[in-house]
């Protein structure tokens, strides 16, 4: 027997088809498979939580290496702050013009910030036109680490666990921050945080979410995904300076 849920990629090889429930978060929706299978119920609060393994002293040691490289002190009282600009679709993704200002401002308002834009291979070249900007906008572009496509999958969590604030799109480095207890902030329009959001630790995850300006939403078949533009640049600065006095004030 062939179970899983819909999926238009491969919903003609299963033999049952588990119901795809709007508004149900993934995470439960995922689990619900199992339960159909193995007649278990899986309804503790601790069958929703995310756990990967991350290395304190690997995630020190790659930090250390990284700001070595980018002929940073690594024994400066920094503040890192990632970036994740990407996403699996348009639809999801906050404009580029967007997270380089954001981040020039978080450059010019403590020379403690470091900024790390994130990203896989194939956005490189988006990561550079950020870096690029952001450094002209900041007058700071030494605190800049441009880091898409040079950390290896194995190291990802180590990498996450050495941020001090995570900002993204409704996309997989959210998932593995949340995972390894870094904070977020996650920015949704077009997906449902509801499905895909944070379901633990929400004491350091906060959501900036806005409501779809189109029904139905075409979510990844849209041709014009400009609703990402509703979340504005200074709500999300203004999040992110609160996250970070939040941290430090507890963990001075």
């Amino acid at each position: 027997m062939r179970t899983g849920q819909r999926d238009e990629h491969v919903k003609e090889c299963l033999s049952c088809r588990i119901p795809h429930e709007p508004g149900r978060h993934a995470i439960d929706q995922r689990l619900e498979i199992l339960r159909r299978l193995f007649g278990i119920p899986l309804d503790r609060e601790q069958d929703l939580r995310m756990e990967l393994p991350a290395d304190p002293e690997g995630s020190f040691k790659l930090w250390r290496e990284l700001l070595e490289q980018n002929h940073m002190s690594p024994d400066m009282d920094t503040r890192k702050i990632g970036l994740q600009f990407s996403a699996s679709g348009q639809h999801k993704t906050w404009p580029e013009n967007r997270f380089s200002e954001l981040g020039a401002r978080l450059l010019s308002c403590s020379e403690k910030n470091i900024v790390c834009l994130m990203g896989g291979p194939g956005d490189k070249r988006a990561a550079l036109r950020i870096k690029e900007s952001m450094g002209k906008k900041s007058g700071h572009p030494g605190r800049i680490l441009e880091l898409a496509g040079k950390i290896k999958l194995s190291r990802f969590p180590e990498l996450v666990k050495g941020l001090d604030l995570l900002i993204t799109n409704d996309t997989g480095p959210l998932h593995a921050a949340i995972a390894v207890h870094t904070p977020t902030i996650s920015l949704f329009v077009a997906s449902n945080h509801g499905e895909t959001g944070p379901v633990q630790d929400l004491a350091i995850h906060r959501i900036i979410t806005k409501e779809k300006p189109c029904l139905p939403c075409l979510e990844k078949y849209c041709k014009d995904p400009s609703c990402m533009d509703l979340i504005t640049v200074d709500e999300v600065f203004e999040a992110a300076v609160r996250a970070l006095d939040s941290k430090y004030q507890q963990n001075p």
